[in-house]
């Protein structure tokens, strides 16, 4: 009595074995990993920066002598705010020429 069933077909062995280095390589593509920052998470990080240097700026300093403190506030958030953005986009594209360098 045989193990083995009648119907099944043993498979053929292929004509050229794969390399004992790599036996993957007559069907894989070589790929390259490109690790590009997030632009985004650097410009929003440079944004809340900003907000919060403004918001201690206004709050630590001296107090306005002619208008209210609330639109010194917004303006000094608005612009180092935006500030902050500006210095966020531009670690983004430092760190994207510093990952394309290292390929």
């Amino acid at each position: 009595m045989s193990t083995e069933d009648p119907g099944r077909a043993e498979p053929e062995p292929d004509a050229t074995p794969p390399s004992a280095a790599d036996p993957l390589e007559p069907i894989a593509d070589r790929v390259v990993v490109r690790r590009a920052p997030r632009y985004a998470a650097f410009i929003g990080a440079g944004l809340m920066i900003g907000v919060v240097l403004g918001l201690i700026f206004v709050l630590t300093g001296p107090a306005a002598p002619g208008g209210p403190r609330t639109a010194v506030l917004v303006f000094m958030a608005a612009g180092l705010a935006s500030l902050g953005a500006l210095v966020g986009a531009g670690f983004a594209v430092l760190a994207d020429r510093r990952s394309d360098r290292r390929r």
